[in-house]
């Protein structure tokens, strides 16, 4: 079960699927919460009963300081205790409920509130690993690759290029646990988290995947108390034609045939120029 919810105002509510029944198992919802500019949110929770205890293994709910999937991490909860208050360090919090196939309880409530002054009690813990990419063309992998990688552990690699290149993902080898809660891998054609289009574990390596803008960003997050080895991929930035035609073109192609020769030498064979002028 996946949902997505937007919550915006002075105040609000929000609970787990289902709630007050028990929550599905392999859920993953997401509330981004949003209050005026200058101000700050504070979380309550007024139930709590998630499959613990800590470190959060199967279940769990996360909490970020920022408005997405990658700002940094608050809290990661679990259990049956009542947590304490959250406060946010800007105008936005990144709430995120995943589950396992194993054990479903009745979850949570809870509600957010628009504030004037930031709490002390708020402290963010950022990513372990965290990368922007410019290169043309490099190779990146999990920590501690081709050994075992870390328990609870995220780590985020932008790759970005010019805005008239395209970016081609390449998976050289893939080796995590096939239950998804315990280790993934997301791929988003973007920054956004909104934009995800692949998520992947197990052994299998997933297909190569190319970008239609140039921005791509791949996140990995580890959980549970053991661990696999892990990926390693390859990227490249370039045209990858066809691609749409600028706005100031005088003629428009299509792609007819793609072929190797037996030389080796490429063979690209194209429709008739159309001019458009």
């Amino acid at each position: 079960a996946q949902c997505s919810f937007h919550l915006n105002g002075t105040s609000g509510t929000f609970h787990s699927p289902n709630y007050p029944q028990n929550y599905p198992p392999l859920a993953d919802c997401n509330w981004t919460i949003n209050v005026a500019e200058n101000y700050f949110v504070r979380l309550d929770f007024q139930d709590f009963s998630i499959e613990g205890p800590e470190p959060c293994e199967f279940d769990k709910l996360t909490v970020r300081n920022g408005p997405d999937c990658i700002s940094p991490i608050i809290k990661i909860l679990c259990g049956d205790a009542i947590p304490q208050v959250i406060f946010s360090s800007g105008p936005s919090l990144y709430v995120q409920f995943i589950t396992s196939t194993f054990v479903q309880a009745k979850g949570f409530q809870a509600s957010f509130t628009q504030v004037e002054r930031l709490s002390d009690t708020t402290s963010s813990v950022a990513p372990v690993c965290e990368q922007t990419i410019t290169d043309e063309k490099g190779i990146f992998s999990t920590p501690n690759y081709p050994n075992p990688y870390p328990r609870n552990i995220e780590c985020v690699w932008k790759i970005v290029t010019q805005a008239d290149k395209r970016i081609m993902l390449t998976f050289l080898d893939f080796n995590l646990y096939s239950d998804c809660y315990m280790a993934h891998m997301d791929v988003y054609d973007g920054f956004s988290c909104s934009a995800r289009i692949l998520r992947h574990c197990g052994l299998t390596v997933p297909k190569e995947i190319r970008s239609s803008g140039s921005q791509l960003m791949v996140v990995f997050r580890s959980s549970g108390e053991n661990s696999l080895r892990g990926f390693q991929a390859s990227y490249s930035v370039g045209t990858f034609y066809p691609l749409p035609p600028r706005c100031h073109s005088s003629c428009l192609y299509r792609t007819v045939k793609f072929s190797d020769t037996p030389r080796g030498k490429i063979s690209i064979r194209l429709e008739v120029f159309l001019s458009t002028i």
